[in-house]
């Protein structure tokens, strides 16, 4: 994450929230995985919505 200049998140919520909702973005990603993941979203009142400004070039090919 600091690759890209996310900061890490010192609380581990937030951490694993940032992971899960990521996971629920990826269209490639195992519908097990995502499942997975939207449950740990909604037992804590999360969405799987990631809210906020993309990083400058985001989405093009590395």
């Amino acid at each position: 994450m600091q690759k890209y200049g996310v900061p890490i998140p010192d609380n581990e919520t937030v951490f694993w929230a940032m992971v899960n909702k990521c996971i629920c973005n990826v269209t490639s990603a195992p519908p097990e995985l995502v499942t997975k993941a939207e449950k740990w979203l909604s037992e804590r009142g999360m969405s799987k919505e990631i809210a906020g400004l993309m990083p400058s070039g985001y989405g093009k090919q590395f």
